[in-house]
C-alpha cells in the first residue's frame, strides 16, 4: 500500500494498518470478509495503489500478501474465545456470583427457583466454543497439511535417543 502515484508526495499516500484477532485461519478471515462484505472492502481500499477488488478472491489475497506486514508477536490472553464468549461468561460469573451471596440465607425451594430464573437468564451464554466450519478448501487444506505436520513431529520426537543405539 505504501508509494506513490505521479504526482502524490509521500504525505498524501493513505496507508491501511489493520490489526486482525480473528481465531481462525488467514484464508478463514479474508474469505469471511470476502464473502460478506465485498463493497465494503472495496469502499476501504478503492484509493489503494493497484488495488484490485475484493472479487475475485485470488487476486485479493495476492494483494494482501503483497503488501502485508506480518508480525514477530502476538498474544492472545484467551486463546479460543472471542469477544462475545469473554462477554458471555461475564454474565454467567455474575449470575453465580448473585446466586452465592443468595445462598446462605435461603431455603432449598427459594434457592432453587432463583437457581432457575438465573439459569434462564443466562441459557443463552453457556454457548461452546469450537472449530469454525470450514471457510474455503484452502484453509481445509492448510488444517489438514498443519495436523499431518504435528502429528510427523510427535511421532519422531516420541522416539527415545537410545533407541537406535
Amino acid at each position: 500500500m505504501a508509494g506513490s502515484r505521479p504526482g502524490q508526495t509521500n504525505s498524501q499516500v493513505r496507508l491501511h494498518a489493520v490489526l486482525q484477532q480473528f481465531q481462525r485461519t488467514w484464508d478463514q478471515y479474508i474469505d469471511a470478509f470476502s464473502d460478506a462484505i465485498p463493497s465494503g472492502l472495496d469502499l476501504f481500499w478503492y484509493a489503494s495503489i493497484k488495488y484490485p477488488h475484493s472479487v475475485p478472491i485470488t487476486a485479493f489475497k495476492n494483494y494482501i500478501t503483497h503488501n502485508q506486514i506480518d508480525t514477530d508477536y502476538y498474544y492472545n490472553a484467551t486463546p479460543g474465545a472471542a469477544q462475545r464468549d469473554i462477554k458471555a461468561a461475564l454474565s454467567v460469573f455474575a449470575a453465580i456470583r448473585e446466586l452465592a451471596a443468595l445462598h446462605p440465607g435461603s431455603n432449598a425451594e427459594a434457592f432453587a427457583s432463583a437457581y432457575r430464573a438465573s439459569l434462564l437468564k443466562v441459557q443463552n451464554c453457556l454457548g461452546s466454543q469450537g472449530i469454525a466450519p470450514v471457510a474455503s478448501l484452502d484453509a481445509e487444506n492448510a488444517e489438514r497439511n498443519r495436523a499431518e505436520f504435528l502429528m510427523s513431529r510427535k511421532n519422531s520426537s516420541s522416539r527415545s535417543p537410545c533407541a537406535e543405539l
